[in-house]
C-alpha cells in the first residue's frame, strides 16, 4: 500500500466513492480521514507529504509520452459492511485499468496536455491487456520506445 498511489483530489474530485460504510462515503477528498480511522498513522503522514508534492508539480514542457495498460479488472473502490474496519473485510468493486491502477490514475498524465507547451509533443498511449508490471517489459511498450528514441 504506497501513499502516493491513492486517489489524489486534483484527479478523482468530490463526487467518485473511494471507500463506502454505512455512515460515511470516503472520496479523494477524505483519504486523510479514511486513513485515520483505519489507525494508519505513517501512511497519513507520507500521504499528506506525498499529496502536496503532486499537486504542485507543474506540467513537465518537455516531449512527453504517457504508457498505460488498459481493459484489465482492477480495484476502483471498497464497500465496508461496518464501520470498524478491523471487524470486516472490504469489499472490492472492480473497474478497468492495468490490475493496479484505474484509468483515471493512469490517464491522468493527460491533464498536462492541457496545460504544456503546445510546442511539445504528448502522446498518450493504453496498451491492451497488458499489467503495471508488465509494462516495462513488453514488446509492444518496448517497440514504442525504440521508434521514439531512434526516429
Amino acid at each position: 500500500f504506497f501513499a502516493w498511489r491513492l486517489p489524489e483530489p486534483m484527479i478523482y474530485g468530490s463526487e467518485r466513492i473511494i471507500v463506502k460504510t454505512p455512515s460515511r462515503n470516503y472520496t479523494s477528498y477524505d483519504m486523510l480521514d479514511f486513513l485515520h480511522d483505519i489507525n494508519a498513522k505513517e501512511l497519513s503522514l507520507i500521504y499528506s507529504q506525498a499529496s502536496s508534492i503532486l499537486a504542485s508539480l507543474p506540467e513537465p514542457n518537455v516531449n512527453t509520452y504517457c504508457f498505460y495498460g488498459v481493459n484489465i479488472s482492477t480495484p476502483i473502490g471498497y464497500i465496508s459492511k461496518s464501520d470498524r474496519f478491523e471487524d470486516n473485510k472490504l469489499e472490492t468493486i472492480r473497474g478497468w485499468g492495468d490490475g493496479e491502477q484505474d484509468d483515471t490514475t493512469n490517464m491522468s498524465c493527460q491533464l498536462w496536455n492541457k496545460t504544456m507547451d503546445k510546442k511539445y509533443k504528448f502522446i498518450s498511449k493504453g496498451f491492451n491487456r497488458i499489467s503495471h508490471t508488465e509494462l516495462v517489459g513488453n514488446d509492444k511498450v518496448l517497440e514504442e520506445i525504440d521508434q521514439i528514441i531512434f526516429s
